[in-house]
């Protein structure tokens, strides 16, 4: 012991190691110390800088009463880290290989509330999950405790799994475009279906029976329609009540366009039989020459 007296002197040391400040949980000595004992992280006495590696957890039990002389016991000092750890890199070849993963975006060596991180859980199955903290996760980030990273397996893993996500997302966006363009298509086509009446010359007059009414007196009047007509109202063809108007202009347009089409088909129906009559004939022909 080191006293700080007029009467300083050299003395026997009661303790063989230093001891940290900090009190931890009893479970870190294994639930092993006394009444009037406390758990701390020791290291050898005579290793003013020691390294975390060489810290050991220990119970601390009160110094005995050795001298009247008022003596202040000299604060241990924080071992030092000889080097902070950086995160580690995963490359192919730890592919399956677990790597502890308590290490914030900076590379800074996560802990908990103790200073204690994956590398000091190792041994020690029963801290596993019972003194996290909010960056500190020891059954996610420590290979000890079943946490951790697997490698560049599981980096291949998440980037699969968010490249079949963006694909899901492309086709949902393929899907939603081509379901606009339907859609806009089907309103252009029932904008074409609508039948305006018709009964108007080139000069815009409006057109009507011999009593003067058109397409619009006519709505509603169905035994009208046909019966009035005169050289250049034809309700029938004018007026959408009658069926007739633009939609009986568009009917008309389609009708005449079957027409084409089956008379195309007749023709090439007729060129058809014809070759093959050809083709039978000279046959035939080929074979009387046979004979």
């Amino acid at each position: 012991m080191k006293g700080r007296s007029e009467d300083a002197a050299c003395r026997c040391n009661q303790r063989e190691n230093h001891y940290h400040w900090k009190v931890q949980p009893a479970a870190k000595c294994q639930n092993s110390c006394a009444a009037d004992e406390t758990c701390h992280a020791s290291w050898p006495l005579f290793k003013r800088n020691a390294t975390w590696n060489e810290t050991v957890f220990r119970c601390k039990s009160p110094l005995s009463d050795v001298s009247d002389i008022d003596v202040e016991e000299e604060e241990p000092t924080v071992p030092v880290i000889e080097e902070e750890p950086t995160v580690p890199v995963i490359e192919e070849t730890d592919a399956g290989q677990c790597v502890d993963t308590n290490f914030c975006p900076r590379g800074n060596y996560l802990a908990d509330n103790w200073g204690d991180g994956c590398k000091e859980y190792e041994g020690h199955a029963d801290w596993c999950g019972k003194y996290d903290n909010a960056t500190y996760k020891s059954n996610e980030q420590c290979c000890f405790c079943n946490g951790g990273s697997t490698g560049a397996a599981q980096v291949a893993e998440e980037l699969e799994e968010a490249r079949l996500v963006e694909e899901a997302a492309e086709a949902a966006r393929v899907a939603e475009a081509a379901r606009v363009a339907e859609e806009l298509e089907e309103a252009r086509l029932e904008e074409s279906r609508q039948c305006v009446d018709t009964n108007f010359d080139a000069a815009g007059n409006y057109l009507s029976d011999t009593w003067e009414d058109g397409c619009i007196e006519y709505e509603g009047r169905a035994d009208w329609c046909g019966k009035y007509d005169n050289a250049t109202f034809k309700s029938n063809e004018q007026c959408c009540f009658c069926n007739g108007g633009s939609a009986y202009a568009a009917r008309l347009v389609e009708e005449l366009e079957e027409a084409r089409i089956a008379e195309e088909e007749r023709i090439a129906d007729e060129e058809r039989l014809a070759e093959e009559e050809r083709l039978a004939e000279e046959a035939a022909e080929q074979a009387r020459l046979e004979d």
